[in-house]
């Protein structure tokens, strides 16, 4: 289960069109459902936003990208510690940069 506050790892490069290639990490900064199906109109998808990181710190800008869960994996113990850490620091503790 992919949850917002979180940091993934991009399995694949679907998401080259914005900059971010397979191994990148990514912060998830939100979640919303979208309708799935124009003929139910019951059935919906949940999408995440996406936000870029760089030497891992996490790049708050004007450009967001809605990504898939299935395109994330967890990070390794190392970079997650990292990439906490330097949350903790560039934002103060705060839980939701975005």
């Amino acid at each position: 289960m992919v949850e917002v506050g979180k940091f993934y790892k991009m399995k694949d490069d679907s998401l080259q069109d914005y900059g971010v290639s397979k191994g990148d990490h990514l912060y998830i900064g939100g979640s919303g459902f979208v309708p799935d199906s124009s003929s139910d109109p019951y059935k919906y998808r949940l999408v995440l936003g996406g936000v870029k990181t760089k030497d891992h710190h996490v790049i708050i800008g004007d450009q967001g990208f809605t990504v898939d869960a299935r395109n994330l994996s967890k990070c390794n113990k190392k970079d997650l510690e990292l990439l906490e850490r330097y949350k903790e620091e560039d934002f103060g503790g705060q839980e939701n940069p975005n």
